[in-house]
């Protein structure tokens, strides 16, 4: 039985990407500081996709310094 390109396909999760080292999903939270603007919702099929695809989003404000996403947090939403 062959399933051509479905099989190859992953299907798609929504991910929660927290942009700012500075904070932790305890402060996204319960609200402290700032942290829930740095909090960026993206679909992607792996945890990794979902940093690059919050860093294609938001690339104009890391000046093309891909290096950013190695500080990001990736969750699942639930």
């Amino acid at each position: 039985m062959q399933y051509g390109e479905i099989a190859q396909t992953l299907p798609l999760k929504q991910w929660e990407v927290l942009t700012n080292c500075m904070y932790d999903w305890d402060d996204v939270r319960y609200m402290l500081g700032d942290a829930r603007q740095y909090v960026q919702r993206v679909w992607a099929a792996t945890r990794s996709l979902a940093k690059y695809r919050a860093y294609q989003e938001l690339a104009q404000y890391f000046n093309d310094d891909a290096t950013a996403m190695l500080s990001f947090k990736v969750r699942a939403t639930t």
